[in-house]
């Protein structure tokens, strides 16, 4: 008699949109905002933190290209390969505020939290209003 153990698992090859993915998509919105006085650099990076424990980093920096690309972090997102991405782990790198277990369904609502915190909305209204009066 033949078992197949396999028959329960889900070997469905949809892609699932990562952290990274839904991060790009901001960028052409901010850039056309801020009329490119600011841009946006979503930066990844490998998360080592056991053998059993691995996965992907992203942190979003907003960038100043007229005052020699000065760099602000303004959120990190940690997946897990355990997981297969969600749910995620996203940091407010201003405020150190941490938000767990975050799914795919709540990741946008929850990187528009941190976007208009008071300390990364001010961050980012401050260092436009200083890349255009640089121009001056």
């Amino acid at each position: 008699m033949e078992t197949n153990i396999f028959k329960n698992f889900n070997f469905n090859e949809e892609k699932i949109k990562s952290a990274h993915d839904y991060l790009n998509e901001l960028e052409s919105g901010f850039i056309a905002k801020t009329k490119g006085e600011l841009k946006l650099e979503i930066e990844a990076y490998a998360i080592l933190k056991t053998s059993f424990q691995n996965g992907a980093g992203y942190s979003m920096f907003i960038i100043a290209p007229k005052i020699g690309n000065y760099r602000k972090r303004i959120l990190d997102i940690e997946e897990s390969y355990e997981t297969h991405r969600y749910p995620v782990i996203v940091t407010n790198c201003l405020s150190e505020e941490k938000f767990e277990n975050v799914s795919e369904v709540q990741l946008m609502s929850v990187i528009e939290k941190i976007i208009l915190h008071p300390l990364v909305k001010n961050s980012i209204e401050s260092l436009y209003k200083t890349s255009k009066e640089h121009n001056k």
